[in-house]
């Protein structure tokens, strides 16, 4: 497994924790006290912010090649898919608020940073699991560490 591959692997695990935890604690304060008053359970979305050690957990190895044409192909099609996700959701998301807030013109605004959050999870949740598979599709043979 090569180190996009790790990292690939590392921001799926994140996003599930992440979401998982933040969903488990939503539903358990909103069924013990209200999902109005649910919100602080979405702090656990916080731990996305492990997704910026990136770079600090998966070093380039300078005595390795790094990448190959194969590999950039890859990463190219993985980042292209991603932010195509991305933008789908953010059309989706905005259309569904114009949707929801259509008979009276209010929306709250608590809504917008999970908009965003939303685009960055179908970002690299996205571009993470292409990437698997597009590794998954290639040969074995030849494929360095």
């Amino acid at each position: 497994m090569n180190r996009w591959q790790k990292t690939a692997v590392f921001n799926i695990l994140v996003i599930f924790f992440s979401l998982s935890f933040t969903i488990g604690a939503v539903t358990a304060i909103g069924i013990t006290i209200g999902f109005s008053k649910a919100s602080p359970g979405m702090g656990f979305l916080g731990f996305l912010g492990l997704l910026g050690l990136r770079p600090l957990l998966f070093r380039k190895d300078k005595s390795k090649v790094s990448f190959d044409e194969r590999d950039l192909l890859i990463s190219r099609k993985a980042v292209t898919l991603g932010f195509t996700a991305s933008y789908l959701f953010f059309v989706f998301a905005c259309m569904g608020c114009w949707w929801y807030a259509r008979a009276d013109g209010m929306m709250d605004v608590r809504v917008l940073p999970l908009i965003m959050v939303g685009g960055y999870i179908a970002a690299v949740l996205t571009g993470s699991a292409s990437l698997l598979i597009m590794y998954g599709r290639g040969s074995k043979e030849g494929h360095h560490e």
